[in-house]
């Protein structure tokens, strides 16, 4: 008896045993699925491919915007003047069409020796066609020149082209300040005049041509780049 009684007692421990034992395994089995689906979740998470931000690249180029107002000590002509680079310069009011109004350009640059060589055509045309200007052809034979304007130094270069009876002039003017270029384009016409009817009889219509086309040359070729001033002359290449 008593070892039949001892064994019931082994068999009920042993239940007992399995029973714990189910249960914990069934604890951790779904412990363990549980580990696995965070574990596939966080998987998926590491997958996902964030937008990429897309750095919008600065233009290497800044073109000026600047305001002409009247001058009363000179009525046909108009001061040009920008505060933000304090640069001015001198426009007649007779030319107040936009097409004909300067570009100022402004581009990255460090020309260490331009006070000893100016750069060449294609720079100082490129300046200005960055801007979205349309510009004419090179010439190769126009040599640079550089021109002392109220004591800064400029680099001068022009194209010439004709077409259709008009003449075109573009006059490109480059300097330096502040390791920066200042390009200054400016783009004028006008109408050849021995092609007027009376050109040979030199007739008033003529004389008035030539008039005209001198005071063109004259007011874009000499009075407005002249006029050409830094106001604040700190960081410019001034001419000792």
């Amino acid at each position: 008896m008593p070892f039949i009684t001892q064994g019931k007692a082994n068999i009920k421990y042993l239940l007992i045993v399995v029973l714990v034992a189910a249960v914990a395994g069934g604890i951790i089995f779904t412990y363990w699925k549980d580990c696995q689906k965070e574990i596939i979740s966080l998987n998926k998470f590491t997958e996902i491919k964030m937008p990429e931000k897309k750095i919008k690249n600065k233009p290497d180029f800044i073109k000026v915007d600047y305001v002409c107002e009247g001058i009363l000590s000179e009525k046909d002509w108009q001061i040009c003047r920008t505060k933000e680079y304090n640069f001015e310069f001198k426009y007649p009011i007779l030319y107040n069409w936009d097409s004909w109004k300067p570009t100022i350009v402004i581009t990255d640059c460090d020309y260490k020796k331009f006070l000893e060589k100016c750069p060449d055509q294609g720079e100082m045309v490129d300046a200005v066609a960055k801007a979205g200007i349309e510009v004419g052809p090179l010439n190769p034979e126009q040599e640079i020149q550089r021109k002392n304007i109220n004591n800064n130094l400029y680099c001068f270069y022009s194209t010439y082209e004709g077409a259709a009876g008009t003449t075109y002039i573009r006059d490109y003017y480059i300097t330096i300040k502040n390791n920066k270029c200042f390009t200054f384009y400016s783009a004028f016409s006008y109408g050849e005049c021995e092609n007027i009817d009376d050109a040979v009889e030199k007739g008033e219509h003529y004389k008035d041509c030539l008039k005209t086309v001198q005071g063109i040359q004259e007011d874009y070729s000499d009075k407005v780049p002249s006029s050409f001033k830094f106001l604040d002359q700190t960081g410019s290449n001034i001419v000792p």
